[in-house]
């Protein structure tokens, strides 16, 4: 009898352990759903945010980064930051930043042109109000392999201000790494390093500190880019070993974004060859993640050739992470450029924005397939000519001719704003969220 009685009080101990287990665990559960502010990516419209543009005089000694290509004249002197040696193709419409500096620039009537720097906080501060005001949710900040390699106290001090700006304006906010250059256990070990000294400093794992940290699968989300491209170095074994590292220094589970190759389905174009050992690595790193963005940039050239890759390419591709339950992101970005960036023998606007059609198009493409969210390349990406946020009109772009070169910026279609794809960002955000419905047709914006 004393050894049922027993029995029996060991029984309801394990019963109200469990219980009390299982009911505290739902709790913890319920406070950081409830201290979240983005729980997932899904109905979010993000964008990649570079953020590393400086001048000669805001203090980063840094000079002209990312505004200076580093070109040579015709008896292979370097050419100072001017005309002709220009790295990006936009020229940014600086009027509501607190802080901009002279270039060597001039517009037409002879003024000077300014630009801004990225390591100024004021800077950093409109970025994402901008984001909060044309209704975008927020963005992913770059950080390069070797910014982590050769640590960057320039990189780390703007991820604290990114995270500043992002609790101000209510913005989601995820790091995204680089990672094209990943081919070493060293690499591996440096990246999960930096993560975990990030994770600790600034609390990245408490939504208390950071409740507008972008989560996915009740785990904060970080981003891993370049996995799958044939022309890099790292694998998809790598990736996937980078992916337990961080785990496992960190001591707990994040979301993973994977940045992927275009082709990644079926192999060729950018990524591996098809029925490859390596494509059948990338697959299973894919399913080591919570969700995939394919880069798009540069994969297409207009919206014809785009609405193509809708029918044979993103439609499989959505249909396949369905049934491996992975968040598929597509990549919309609103035209390219690399004529200044990369002196190439191709037009400037190679890709061109059309009016707003091209990057429209995708927009719908993306809906048509039934998307979730999207990612939108890039926020500030002045040198390939992938910015979204504010860009003077070609009208009134500086010159940039040098000894009757050719060179010129180009510009936002003169009737447009400087603005348009800001709004039209926010208008695609609300289009995913069936806030509204829209068409094939962009829509008219109304002032």
């Amino acid at each position: 009898m004393k050894i049922y009685l027993r029995l029996l009080v060991l029984g309801i101990y394990l019963f109200l352990f469990s219980f009390t287990r299982i009911y505290a665990l739902s709790l913890e559960r319920k406070s950081v759903k409830d201290d979240v502010l983005y729980p997932s990516y899904r109905g979010l419209v993000m964008a990649g945010y570079q953020a590393w543009f400086t001048t000669d005089k805001d203090g980063s000694k840094r000079a002209w980064t990312h505004y200076y290509a580093n070109r040579k004249d015709e008896n292979g002197k370097r050419l100072p930051f001017g005309p002709g040696a220009a790295n990006i193709e936009f020229w940014p419409d600086v009027r509501e930043y607190e802080k901009v500096y002279q270039t060597p620039f001039v517009f037409k009537d002879g003024r000077p042109a300014f630009l801004f720097s990225s390591a100024d906080e004021s800077t950093i501060d409109l970025h994402f109000r901008w984001m909060k005001e044309y209704g975008i949710d927020g963005c992913f900040l770059q950080l390069f392999l070797s910014n982590v390699i050769n640590r960057d106290s320039q990189r780390d001090k703007i991820f604290e201000l990114c995270l500043k700006a992002a609790k101000k304006y209510d913005r989601a906010f995820a790091l995204m790494y680089d990672l094209s250059g990943l081919s070493n256990e060293e690499h591996i070990k440096a990246v999960a390093a930096d993560w975990n000294e990030k994770v600790k400093r600034y609390g990245i794992t408490d939504p208390k500190k950071n409740p507008f940290y972008l989560y996915e699968n009740g785990k904060p989300l970080l981003a891993l880019w370049g996995v799958g491209l044939k022309a890099k170095k790292s694998t998809p074994k790598q990736f996937v070993a980078l992916m337990d590292h961080i785990d496992r220094i960190t001591g707990y589970h994040f979301s993973y974004l994977l940045g992927v190759s275009y082709n990644w389905r079926e192999g060729g174009g950018d990524c591996y060859a098809p029925g490859s050992p390596l494509l059948n690595d990338l697959h299973n790193c894919i399913k080591r993640a919570d969700i995939i963005m394919p880069w798009a940039v540069g994969r297409y050239h207009d919206k014809d050739t785009y609405r193509t890759c809708v029918g044979t390419i993103l439609k499989g591709d959505a249909e396949w992470c369905k049934e491996n339950k992975i968040l598929y992101v597509p990549c919309v970005f609103p035209g390219f450029s690399w004529r200044n960036m990369k002196q190439w023998d191709r037009p400037y606007d190679f890709i061109s924005r059309d009016h707003g059609n091209f990057f429209w198009s995708q927009i719908v493409g993306a809906k048509a397939i039934g998307a979730q969210a999207l990612y939108i390349a890039m926020f500030d990406e002045l040198d390939e000519g992938t910015a979204i946020f504010k860009c003077l009109n070609q009208q009134d772009v500086p010159l940039n001719d040098y000894k009757s070169d050719g060179g010129i910026f180009i510009g936002i279609d003169d009737d447009l704003d400087t603005d348009y794809y800001l709004w039209l960002a926010g208008e695609a955000r609300k289009w995913i969220r069936d806030e509204k419905r829209y068409s094939d047709a962009q829509p008219k914006r109304r002032e």
